[in-house]
């Protein structure tokens, strides 16, 4: 066996070894040289500076008259909230009570203005139906005189034999 290969492992010339190197990962290791020129004219690590934000000034400390004007705005406002709460709550509940109370009463006029209107229509159908007995009547009492003339004449008839 020759000495580039032993024990599993190729080992490669002096010559192999510099073509092998050109193919080699790039070192990324923290101790490497500064780049200070490369073919971009880019350096690889930029050179961070340290930030420092400036203070904003703070709010003005406030006054006696400035806690008092929140004050009277916060109650202000507050009051404005309450009002509309109420008026809405307020609202709903006289809406309710007068649907049920329109409604209540609704029903009542419609039932009596019902009775009303079946009364005049049964007066209506009574009125047709005396009506029609009358007319039904008035041929009997036709066909009742003329029986009784008929049996009059027979009477008549039979007395001058």
């Amino acid at each position: 066996m020759s000495d580039e290969r032993r024990r599993g492992f190729f080992r490669a010339s002096d010559h192999q070894a510099q073509e092998l190197e050109r193919w080699a990962y790039p070192d990324y290791s923290e101790d490497r040289p500064e780049y200070t020129e490369n073919a971009f004219n880019y350096q690889p690590q930029p050179i961070i500076e340290e930030f420092e934000p400036e203070e904003e000034p703070g709010p003005p400390p406030l006054t006696a008259a400035d806690l008092e004007a929140m004050q009277q705005s916060a109650y202000e406002e507050g009051l404005e909230q309450g009002k509309q709460a109420g008026h809405a709550d307020g609202f709903k509940a006289g809406h309710a009570e007068g649907l049920a109370a329109g409604n209540a009463e609704g029903l009542e006029q419609g039932l009596q203005q019902g009775l009303v209107q079946a009364q005049q229509q049964i007066t209506e159908q009574v009125n047709h139906l005396a009506t029609v007995a009358e007319k039904l009547l008035t041929p009997i009492n036709q066909v009742d005189r003329e029986v009784e003339e008929q049996v009059m004449q027979l009477a008549l008839g039979l007395a001058k034999e």
